[in-house]
């Protein structure tokens, strides 16, 4: 996508590739759908198993009439590719095993969208809007990261799984 802006893409060149990209990734036959795909590239960190591809399959469907309905954007604006670039993240928080890999899944998801808001300053609401929203989503992170914090320094490991085996005994 950034190589198309870079070459000066004519017309929506890149909303097309944005549109087919997020098809091809969302269909279930694709290389990286198969329901019996099971490996852990980053172990500990990230994983991919069946469950986590429905789940990015599901997103991906739902997000492909947000990047069909993009054609009202102008060709000059990045909107196609912070698009592609907030499903990457949002596709990498749902196989996240660590809380490292959650917030990075989580910021690469959220940074594009304050962006994405800021699209139409003809608007006198979005800047209002866009500021709003990263005063947000700046408190909500530090939040996050605190809680990551204390969490490991109880637990001293940052994988969600040792959580569910650390928790307290009911009662």
């Amino acid at each position: 996508m950034i190589l198309i802006e870079v070459a000066g893409g004519k017309g929506r060149t890149g909303l097309a590739v944005a549109v087919v990209a997020v098809a091809a990734a969302a269909s279930p036959r694709s290389p990286c759908g198969s329901a019996a795909t099971r490996a852990a590239p980053f172990a500990g960190h990230f994983s991919i198993n069946p469950q986590t591809e429905i789940a990015k399959a599901v997103i991906l469907a739902l997000a492909l009439p947000r990047a069909a309905d993009l054609s009202g954007t102008t060709s000059t604006t990045p909107a196609p590719l912070l698009l592609l670039s907030s499903l990457y993240g949002t596709c990498l928080l749902v196989s996240s095993d660590s809380f490292l890999t959650l917030f990075l899944g989580l910021e690469l998801m959220s940074l594009p969208v304050y962006v994405l808001v800021l699209l139409a300053l003809q608007r006198p609401e979005s800047a209002e809007a866009g500021l709003k929203y990263l005063i947000l989503g700046g408190a909500a992170t530090a939040t996050f990261l605190m809680g990551v914090s204390l969490l490991f320094g109880a637990s001293g490991t940052l994988a969600l799984s040792a959580f569910p085996e650390r928790s307290p005994p009911p009662g």
